[in-house]
């Protein structure tokens, strides 16, 4: 890792290697590099919207999940009776 930790080339890479996670939707790794900036202490406009970005990022997993319990539950419930025919 480069040195210090708000030098402005490792936050840009970090920067970087967050959009490349979002692009192949790997969501834990993206919230992990947004963390490494938020606390890096740099420029405050990029540990902003690293925090906000953050925040978008869970806010559409908690989305996410929320609408696939309702799409299981629903697939289940919805429509059909115990024995598996439908109404």
């Amino acid at each position: 890792a480069l040195s210090p930790l708000n030098a402005d080339a490792r936050l840009l890479g970090l920067v970087q290697l967050a959009a490349l996670y979002e692009e192949r939707e790997s969501w834990e790794n993206a919230l992990e590099v947004y963390e490494h900036i938020r606390k890096s202490q740099g420029k405050v406009e990029w540990v902003k919207a690293a925090a906000r970005r953050r925040k978008e990022i869970k806010a559409y997993l908690a989305a996410q999940k929320k609408n696939l319990e309702v799409a299981q539950v629903s697939s289940t419930t919805v429509g059909a009776y115990p024995n598996g025919s439908v109404k």
